[in-house]
C-alpha cells in the first residue's frame, strides 16, 4: 500500500515537472527590454541580445522598450504559447517584432491599464507605399488572386507584418495596443484570428489586419489607417461586435479631392498620374463636354452637322474603307441619339474604334469637307482614339468587377463570407468599403461608409436584415448579383447606381421604356413565367419525390436555387426598412428583376436620359413587381420603367412635358 503511495506521488511530480511543455503551461515567465539588453525571470524562453527566442508553453510577460527587438516563438506544434504586452514599446526596422515561427496557438493580450507599441520598419516606408497605392498602375499580372499586391507573397515570413503568425492567433486583453506595420502588413496569421477584446490601432504599408483560413472579432474598439486593405481574409469573416473606425489609402474624400475618385478613372480602372490629374479628356471643348456625356452613359448631346450626311453621299474623293467607316458612324450616332435600345444593343462598338489608317490625313488634305463637318469629324477622331485607347486598356486589365488602385484598398474584404452581427463602423476607403468575393450579410449595426468605389459589393449575394446604414459618398452604393433587403435603415449617395443587381448582360444597355410601353417582346406574362420557375421547380420536386425519391426532389431543388442565383440571374428584393437612393446613374438597378413586398422606398433618380430612378434588365428578361410597401421615385423620364401587370400594389407614374428641376416650383 505504502509503495502505491509511493508511485502515485512520484507520477504527480513527473506530470507538475513536464506538464508546461506540452499542450498547456503554468509556466510564467518575465522579459523586460532596455537600452542595454533583454532580462529574462523564468523558464521557457532565452535572449541573444535583444533577440529573445520562447520554446515552451506558458505566459510570458513582455515590459520595457527596445529599438531592435525581436519575440521569435518556435515551440512544439501543441504548445499554447500566451504573450502579456504591459508597456511595451518595442521596434523592429528590419523585420517582425513578434514572429511565432512554429506553436500549436499564439495568444497576445494587452495587460489592463497598459500600453504598447509594436513598430516594424520605418515610417517613410508608409508614406511611399501610401503615395504608391495611390498613383500607380498596376496590371493582372502584379496582383494575387485576391487583389492582394503580389509583395506580399514574395515576402519572407518574418517580413510579411509587425505581428505574424503561422498559426492560430488571438488577440485579447484590456490595455492598448499599437501596431506599425511600416514594412507590410500590421497584423498577420496564415491561419485563424480571432480578436477578443482590446483597443487596437493599426498603420500599416499594406494590410492592417489579415487572417488567413478565417478571421472573427468578437468585440474591440479598431482603428485602421492603412495603404493596403483594412480588414481581410481569404476565407469567412465574422465581427460579432466592436467599434471600428477604417481608413485605407488617403480616404475616399482625400481621394476625390485630389481627383482619384472612381469617376476619374478609365474604363480598365486606371487611375491618371499626377499629371493627368486635371487634363481635359480633349483640347477641344466640345469632345471634353461629350466624353463627360458618355461617362455618365447618358445620350450623347453632341450633334452632328446637319449637312454631314448630305456631303457623306456625294463626297468622292475619300476610300472605300473612310466612307463605309464614316456611314457606320453615321448609323451609330442616329442609334444612341434616337433612344432606340434595340439598335443600340446592336451595335458593333469595336469596329467603331477600328478606325481606317488614313483618315486623319484625309481630314487634314481633303478640300470638299465643309469647315463644320471637318471640325465635327476631328472631334469625333479626338474621341474614337480615346475610346481604342480605353479599350486597350480594358484588354489588358480585363477584371472590370475590380476598378482597384495599384493595390488592394477595401476596407473590410473577404473571400469567403462576410458576417456582421452588430458593431459600428466608420469606413473611409480608396475601394470598396466591404467587399466579399461570394457574400455579405448584415444584420445590426450603425455604419457610415464613404468609398471611392462601391459601399458594399458581393459578387454574389447582398443581405441586408437591420442596422443604419449611411452611404454617404460611392461609386455604387450596394452591389451584388442578389440584393436582398429585409430591414435596416439604408441612405445612398451614388455617383453612378444606388443599388445594383449585375450580372447577366453586364454591358447591356439596361432596360428603360417609356410608361405603358409594353411590347410583345417584354410581355410580362413571358417575363413572369421565367421569374415564378422557382415555384414550379417546387411542384416538379414533388413530383419526384413520389416518382424517385427524396434524392431526384433535392437536385430538381438545388438545379433551381443554382439558376435563380446565378449571374445571368440578376434580382433585387426589397422587403421591408426603409430605403432613401440619391444617385446620378440609376437609383434602383437591376440587370434582372426587382421585387418589393414591403417596405418606404425613396429615390432621388438622375437627370440625364441615360439613366433611370428605377432600372430593370428588359434585355435578360427581367420585370418589375410591386406588391406592398411604398415607392417614390423621382427622374428622368426618357428610361423609365413601368411595372408588371403581376403588381398587386397599385403604381402610379406621371411624366412631365419639360424638365423640371430642383430649384422650380409647380402647382
Amino acid at each position: 500500500m505504502k509503495y502505491r503511495k509511493l508511485l502515485a506521488l512520484g507520477l504527480i511530480m513527473i506530470i507538475a515537472a513536464f506538464g508546461g511543455a506540452g499542450c498547456g503551461s503554468s509556466n510564467e515567465t518575465t522579459v523586460t527590454f532596455s537600452d542595454s539588453g533583454v532580462e529574462i525571470d523564468g523558464s521557457g524562453a532565452s535572449a541573444d541580445g535583444t533577440t529573445v527566442t520562447i520554446i515552451s508553453g506558458g505566459t510570458y510577460t513582455i515590459s520595457g522598450a527596445s529599438d531592435d527587438a525581436q519575440i521569435v516563438v518556435s515551440a512544439s506544434d501543441t504548445a499554447d504559447v500566451t504573450i502579456v504586452l504591459n508597456n511595451a514599446d518595442l521596434t523592429n526596422e528590419q523585420e517582425a517584432v513578434i514572429y511565432e515561427e512554429q506553436a500549436g496557438s499564439l495568444t497576445l493580450t494587452s495587460a489592463s491599464g497598459s500600453e504598447n507599441t509594436i513598430t516594424s520598419g520605418t515610417e517613410d516606408l508608409y508614406e511611399t507605399a501610401l503615395e504608391d497605392a495611390t498613383t500607380e498602375e498596376t496590371t493582372t499580372e502584379e496582383t494575387d488572386a485576391s487583389g492582394d499586391a503580389s509583395e506580399d507573397e514574395s515576402l519572407e515570413d518574418n517580413l510579411k507584418a509587425a505581428i505574424f503568425a503561422k498559426d492560430d492567433l488571438t488577440i485579447s486583453g484590456d490595455g492598448t495596443l499599437t501596431v506599425n506595420g511600416y514594412i507590410n502588413n500590421g497584423i498577420q496569421t496564415k491561419d485563424n484570428l480571432v480578436i477578443e477584446s482590446g483597443t487596437i490601432t493599426v498603420t500599416s504599408s499594406n494590410d492592417a489586419i489579415k487572417g488567413k483560413d478565417s478571421l472573427t472579432v468578437e468585440d474591440g474598439d479598431i482603428a485602421v489607417n492603412s495603404a493596403g486593405d483594412g480588414i481581410c481574409t481569404s476565407g469567412d469573416l465574422n465581427i460579432e461586435d466592436g467599434s471600428f473606425d477604417i481608413t485605407t489609402g488617403k480616404g475616399a474624400e482625400e481621394q476625390e479631392a485630389e481627383g482619384f475618385g472612381m469617376e476619374n478613372k478609365d474604363m480598365a480602372g486606371n487611375m491618371p498620374t499626377d499629371n493627368e490629374v486635371s487634363a481635359d479628356i480633349s483640347s477641344d471643348e466640345t469632345a471634353t463636354q461629350v466624353g463627360e456625356q458618355m461617362q455618365q452613359g447618358g445620350p450623347v448631346s453632341f450633334e452632328i452637322p446637319d449637312d454631314f450626311e448630305e456631303w457623306l453621299e456625294s463626297a468622292d474623293d475619300m476610300s472605300d474603307e473612310i466612307k463605309e467607316y464614316l456611314t457606320n458612324v453615321l448609323e451609330a450616332y442616329e442609334s444612341v441619339s434616337s433612344g432606340d435600345e434595340t439598335a443600340m444593343q446592336g451595335l458593333d462598338m469595336s469596329a467603331l474604334m477600328e478606325i481606317p489608317d488614313d483618315l486623319e490625313a484625309y481630314i487634314e488634305d481633303s478640300e470638299s469637307i465643309p469647315d463644320d463637318v471637318k471640325e465635327w469629324m476631328e472631334t469625333m477622331l479626338e474621341m474614337a482614339n480615346r475610346a481604342g485607347e480605353m479599350q486597350q486598356g480594358f484588354d489588358e486589365n480585363s477584371d472590370m468587377d475590380d476598378l482597384s488602385t495599384a493595390v488592394s484598398q477595401k476596407g473590410i474584404k473577404a473571400d469567403g463570407i462576410i458576417t456582421i452581427e452588430n458593431g459600428t463602423f466608420t469606413i473611409s476607403t480608396a475601394d470598396d468599403s466591404i467587399n466579399s468575393a461570394t457574400e455579405i450579410i448584415i444584420n445590426d449595426g450603425s455604419y457610415t461608409i464613404s468609398a471611392s468605389d462601391d459601399g458594399m459589393h458581393a459578387d454574389e449575394a447582398l443581405t441586408i436584415n437591420g442596422g443604419t446604414i449611411n452611404v454617404e459618398l460611392s461609386y455604387e452604393g450596394l452591389e451584388a448579383v442578389t440584393i436582398t433587403i429585409n430591414d435596416g435603415d439604408i441612405n445612398v449617395t451614388a455617383t453612378d447606381d444606388g443599388l445594383n443587381a449585375n450580372g447577366g448582360n453586364s454591358f447591356g444597355m439596361g432596360g428603360g421604356m417609356q410608361p405603358g410601353d409594353m411590347s410583345q417582346d417584354n410581355a410580362p406574362g413571358d417575363a413572369a413565367a421565367e421569374d415564378t420557375s422557382a415555384a414550379d421547380a417546387d411542384e416538379t420536386a414533388e413530383e419526384n419525390t413520389a416518382a424517385a425519391g427524396e434524392d431526384a426532389a433535392e437536385e430538381a431543388q438545388t438545379e433551381d436555387v443554382a439558376a435563380e442565383t446565378s449571374e445571368e440571374n440578376p434580382v433585387i428584393y426589397i422587403n421591408g426598412g426603409t430605403l432613401y437612393v440619391n444617385a446620378e446613374g440609376d437609383g434602383i438597378d437591376s440587370n434582372g428583376s426587382i421585387y418589393i413586398a414591403g417596405g418606404d422606398i425613396y429615390v432621388d433618380g438622375p437627370s440625364n436620359g441615360g439613366n433611370s430612378a428605377v432600372d430593370i434588365g428588359t434585355e435578360n428578361q427581367g420585370i418589375a413587381v410591386m406588391t406592398g410597401g411604398t415607392l417614390v421615385a423621382i427622374g428622368y423620364s426618357e428610361m423609365a420603367e413601368d411595372f408588371d401587370s403581376s403588381s398587386t400594389q397599385n403604381v402610379i407614374m406621371y411624366a412631365f412635358d419639360t424638365d423640371v428641376r430642383s430649384e422650380e416650383h409647380t402647382s
